[in-house]
């Protein structure tokens, strides 16, 4: 019987009074694609950087190749190599800087210049389907191309076991099937991948075994032959499926005016108009492959992007408001949440106090032109909030002057 590359043996892993993992359990093999899935909040992420060295586990046992890694930097003695949910990239080095971040120590190289050049360039050029300057900061490239970078930086360590976590949520189909093309490369040459993914149908495609986890604990070992679109959600969402799979009729709408509505928008000189309106109670999906414009699009929506052309304006109060900048979107309540998360979504330095109650900063402020923040206010106004009594970091106090500059930036 063939030894496992990976394998975990009851992990327990813990955050304060949050179990992230509760007891997990898995084994995977050279030579396969075993992919980790689960819904929101499963520990799929958590499982992953327990592999690779970046969380201890508070008990149980991993094994990885017969040893086990405390730190990254072991993880990566062992032939690990992690591609991580967030885009981990240096905005202002180059391509190739990016490609071989970490390879090479204070006073050695792996490779000459020359050599790391003509490797970096044929897998780029694999992965991406055309040639990419790599002499390019990486700062001035879109989401997608960055996710690539971080993809053939692991793929540039010959891993012996490679984990990719939600490593396709930013890659169109196209891009995809060329992911899925080099892994394939990488399974035969003996690799074992890792792979956690929320598309059920990518995984029906590629997995060799799976691992499906609910709340932190493994509920289910599939096969080849046993990965399919149902009996995957049936043992994520557990009995609570069977009490919603009936059919849904479609909601009448609750008023006929909308409350949004967008006529002649061309978010590029040489793009197609757009015409629509959302109407109370919607939910109204915009999609298409990456690079057609619909990040754009939604951008624009929200007053972070102007139009080319066209108007977008909401209907509140018997009144026409447009939305055409950040401060007329806020105005009329319009929220918008990036898919950069890590860059345009919240101060890392900042805590979870100081994150969430942002955008009421100024409206509880006191001192005039001072802009202090009055935290006796906002206390119930995060109190409120599910996450205040989720983390037992959330309170964790902040000097004042903090708070006026994280004002004064955002504003």
């Amino acid at each position: 019987m063939l030894a496992a590359t990976v394998e975990l043996s009851s992990v327990r892993k813990t955050f304060g009074p949050t179990v992230a993992l509760g007891g997990c359990n898995l084994k995977a093999y050279a030579g396969e694609v075993h992919a980790i899935i689960g819904g929101n909040g499963s520990g799929k992420s958590t499982l992953a950087k327990v592999v690779s060295g970046v969380l201890i586990p508070d008990s149980g046992q991993v094994s990885i190749l017969g040893k086990s890694a405390t730190s990254p930097v072991e993880a990566r003695a062992l032939g690990i190599a992690n591609v991580f949910q967030e885009v981990l990239v240096a905005d202002e080095c180059s391509v190739l800087d990016n490609l071989y971040l970490g390879a090479d120590t204070l006073f050695s190289a792996t490779l000459s210049h020359e050599d790391k050049s003509a490797k970096a360039a044929a897998l780029m050029h694999e992965l991406l389907g055309f040639d990419l300057d790599l002499g390019t900061p990486v700062g001035e490239l879109p989401l997608s191309i960055k996710q690539w970078i971080t993809i053939g930086r692991a793929i540039l360590s010959d891993p012996k076991v490679l984990i990719l976590d939600e490593s396709s949520a930013a890659l169109d189909f196209d891009s995809t099937e060329r992911l899925f093309r080099k892994m394939r490369q990488l399974k035969k040459d003996g690799a074992s991948i890792l792979i956690v993914t929320h598309r059920i149908a990518e995984l029906v495609r590629i997995a060799d075994r799976a691992t499906v986890l609910r709340d932190g604990v493994d509920v289910g070992r599939l096969e080849k032959q046993e990965i399919t679109e149902s009996r995957i959600l049936s043992l994520i969402a557990g009995a609570e499926r069977e009490k919603s799979s009936g059919a849904q009729p479609v909601p009448e709408r609750q008023r006929p005016t909308p409350v949004m509505r967008v006529e002649g928008a061309r978010v590029w000189s040489d793009s197609a108009r757009i015409d629509f309106a959302l109407y109370p109670g919607e939910i109204v999906g915009v999609t298409g492959l990456d690079g057609q414009g619909h990040s754009d699009f939604v951008r624009c929506v929200a007053g972070v992007q102007d139009l080319h052309a066209g108007a977008i304006d909401l209907l509140r109060e018997r009144a026409v408001h447009r939305i055409d900048d950040l401060a007329s979107a806020r105005v009329n309540r319009v929220s918008y949440v990036s898919g950069d998360r890590k860059k345009e979504g919240i101060f890392a330095n900042l805590s979870i106090f100081e994150n969430l109650v942002l955008p009421v900063y100024r409206e509880y402020r006191s001192g005039g032109f001072l802009n202090l923040v009055n935290r006796t206010k906002l206390e119930p106004v995060f109190a409120w909030s599910p996450a205040s009594s989720r983390s037992r970091w959330a309170r964790r106090p902040t000097p004042s002057h903090r708070f006026r500059a994280a004002i004064n930036r955002k504003s």
